[in-house]
């Protein structure tokens, strides 16, 4: 129901050339299932590493997958015209969307953050990291705060969601085993 809404609303909104992109969470006790539509991002900040948690779905990752097969240098993906182009986005006719297949276990105190490539065309990685490492509504303020001092012209929208897992750290985790209790 909520993806025949989600593409509906948006399928109406495209004859007025407007085009959308998601990325989505759900979870389940302490797994975490994610999947993505468009340029938006999925990060993981654990134990203060931060991992990109799926690959834009950009012309230009296309281009590079070929040219890893051998079709082309790979320098020529970055000098396409078109690199920056979408290749998936809510509103296209027909969508791939990239999924984990398996759900991914979280463990305490891990952050996630969905955001919009309005904040993460806009800031280092390490201004997303630092901001992550502090609880989810100082994170949200933070990234807000560091994208309007950067004073772009022309400023993509930018939408943040945060999440911080607080799992109960057990003696069997801490000894190495995968065992955790939920709050």
């Amino acid at each position: 129901m909520f993806w025949s809404w989600l593409f509906f609303f948006f399928k109406q909104k495209t004859a007025y050339e407007i085009s959308a992109c998601l990325v989505g969470s759900e979870m389940c006790i302490r797994d975490r299932s994610f999947w993505c539509v468009g340029d938006s991002d999925l990060f993981l900040l654990r134990e203060e590493k931060l991992y990109a948690l799926n690959m834009r779905q950009e012309y230009k990752n296309d281009l590079l997958i070929r040219a890893l097969e051998g079709a082309f240098p790979p320098e020529e993906a970055f000098i396409d015209p078109q690199a920056a182009a979408l290749s998936e986005y809510i509103g296209k006719e027909t969508i791939v969307c990239e999924h984990n297949r398996m759900p991914l276990p979280l463990r305490p105190e891990d952050t996630l953050l969905l955001c919009s490539d309005g904040v993460s065309d806009t800031l280092t990685l390490t201004q997303v990291r630092e901001a992550m490492a502090l609880s989810s509504e100082e994170c949200c303020k933070k990234l807000e705060r560091d994208i309007l001092s950067a004073d772009i012209p022309n400023q993509d929208n930018y939408t943040v969601i945060a999440i911080r897992y607080h799992g109960k750290i057990t003696e069997e985790y801490k000894d190495g085993n995968e065992k955790e209790n939920i709050d």
